[in-house]
């Protein structure tokens, strides 16, 4: 039997049957039992494995297949598309020898070549841009298929990207990476916006929600169907699709991207407390979880402008941005503000406004037709942000920021800026899906950075900073990770570089230190080449 696997693959790898040529793939059919059997007869790949599956999984699988259970018919199919090239086949395969369905002498052997095999062309095809692909290789990652493809970091990196075209599962899994610690902090309460987020998803494609593990994770929480586009917000992150070949690139986005999200963690986690503090139930409106949720205070309250004041405002606005984003496939957008300016003039008012500060403009009216009273530019996350405050109490702050798809490169980082992509398969150049073959980032279109705004109505900045410093007290008593602890006295979260090795970002002509430049050396906190720069450490903050 082992024979006859090394044979097939081998004959797989020199030459597809004439058969398998005039093969194709089409999954819009009818996948009842007599309408599957028609299509594989034409030739149909996922129709065969269709087939496949009936003979495989029976009755539970297809409720109008009426005949038995039948392994080498079962095998006959997924061998016809694994010549193909359809990874499913040989996917199949595996599991079929894993549970032992196929008789073998040495059935774990065979697993792991048809494992390998299907492991390659999920690559292919998860380069090509199919979901189910991607999540299959997060499956991989994930140590699901052997603990030799177990990779932490590109089992998120695969379940974002599978998620963001279109496979509502990979919410789920990523709520697993946060529920069982795998690839990032364990962190309960931040999965509860992943089980929003594939309600959604699955919503949107008229899956039965209130059957699946999401859903009720979510109604024991005591969160309802109204409360999910809340939730699911800090979910909304750009990730750029590299090619499977480019693992270093993968990793060093992955990285990236888990610390975008541990800042959306930490506010949610803020989000979540005070919106269980609050027994009127869930905040009305369409506004993001984070701010429909603070309190807010009267004008009086938020009347006398200090330092000190001012300084709280920063904090907590600064962090919230980071999380107010829109929930249409990632992309930030701007406020809806009472203007008669178009969005584009708006956009260059808003931009012009980065080079005043202080009472420069103290009594003139602005754009959304409100009277400044102040104004500061200061450090955001990944760039800078323009506060504007206002005689009526409020607090408008617009940011410019990296790209977090392109990292200010401007360009597709899938196809290189190129807008095609080679198909080492189908050996020719076919239109890159990221960018749809333009060449340039589709998150920021090609500019380089992304915007952001919000309007902050009076007391609300100091709420959430309110909410914020609950939170930091809670978990800074409950935690078992502190520098005093080490009984060497070196911090155990950084190993007394006072810089976190697992966290950063891409500098971009940064001077913020520590900062490393791509020269060709390799940084002395984390050992990457890339061109970047560590935060601080946050517990021990020597620095």
């Amino acid at each position: 039997m082992m024979k006859n696997v090394f044979i097939t693959l081998l004959l797989s790898a020199i030459t597809l049957s004439a058969k398998a040529q005039q093969m194709y793939e089409n999954k819009n059919i009818n996948y009842s039992f007599n309408v599957i059997e028609a299509e594989a007869a034409k030739g149909n790949v996922a129709a065969i494995k269709a087939l496949g599956d009936c003979y495989n999984y029976g009755k539970q699988y297809n409720a109008t297949y009426t005949g038995a259970v039948d392994y080498n018919k079962a095998l006959e199919c997924y061998k016809k598309i694994s010549d193909y090239g359809y990874p499913w086949g040989a996917w199949e395969i595996a599991r079929m020898y894993g549970a032992g369905k196929l008789e073998d002498a040495d059935a774990k052997t065979s697993a792991e070549i048809w494992y390998e095999k299907a492991f390659k062309e999920f690559k292919i095809y998860a380069d090509r841009g199919d979901a189910k692909a991607m999540d299959n290789l997060a499956e991989y990652y994930a140590g699901y298929n052997g603990d030799k493809y177990q990779d932490g970091l590109k089992n998120l990196y695969w379940s974002l990207c599978s998620l963001e075209a279109g496979n509502p599962s990979a919410a789920t899994n990523i709520a697993f990476c946060y529920t069982y610690d795998k690839g990032v902090e364990k962190d309960s309460v931040f999965a509860l916006a992943w089980y929003a987020r594939f309600c959604i998803e699955a919503a949107e494609k008229r899956w039965p929600v209130e059957e699946y593990l999401d859903y009720k994770k979510l109604a024991k929480a005591g969160y309802s169907k109204a409360d999910w586009k809340r939730l699911a917000e800090p979910t909304y992150l750009p990730i750029p699709r590299i090619s499977t070949q480019n693992e270093d690139s993968i990793n060093d986005v992955v990285i990236f991207a888990i610390d975008l999200l541990k800042t959306r963690a930490e506010d949610f986690r803020i989000a979540y407390r005070t919106h269980k503090s609050i027994a009127a139930g869930p905040p009305a409106g369409n506004e993001s979880f984070t701010s429909s949720t603070i309190p807010s205070a009267t004008y009086t309250e938020t009347k006398t402008n200090t330092q000190k004041r001012k300084r709280n405002w920063l904090s907590a606005i600064g962090r919230a941005l980071d999380v107010v984003s829109s929930v249409a496939g990632g992309q930030n957008i701007m406020s809806a503000l009472t203007q008669s300016l178009s969005g584009n003039a708006a956009n260059a008012a808003m931009a012009q406004s980065f080079q005043y500060s202080g009472e420069q403009r103290k009594g003139q009216q602005d754009f959304n037709g409100r009277i400044i009273r102040n104004e500061l530019t200061a450090p955001c996350a990944y760039g800078q942000a323009h506060y504007t405050w206002y005689e009526d109490g409020y607090c408008f702050v617009y940011s410019v920021s990296t790209c977090v798809g392109c990292y200010g490169k401007k360009i597709c980082t899938i196809c290189n800026g190129q807008g095609k992509i080679y198909n080492s398969y189908f050996k020719n150049y076919q239109q890159c899906a990221g960018c749809s073959g333009s060449g340039r980032c589709k998150y920021c279109h090609g500019t380089g950075s992304q915007t952001m705004s919000k309007l902050w109505a009076p007391g609300e900045a100091e709420a959430y900073q309110a909410a914020k410093r609950e939170v930091v007290d809670d978990s800074s008593s409950s935690s078992s990770f502190s520098s005093s602890s080490s009984t060497s006295g070196t911090c155990p979260k950084c190993g007394g570089k006072g810089y976190r090795p697992e966290s950063y970002t891409y500098a971009a002509g940064s001077s913020m230190a520590p900062y490393h430049n791509a020269g060709g050396t390799n940084c002395s906190i984390c050992g990457k080449a890339t061109d970047h720069y560590h935060y601080r450490c946050t517990e021990c903050k020597r620095h």
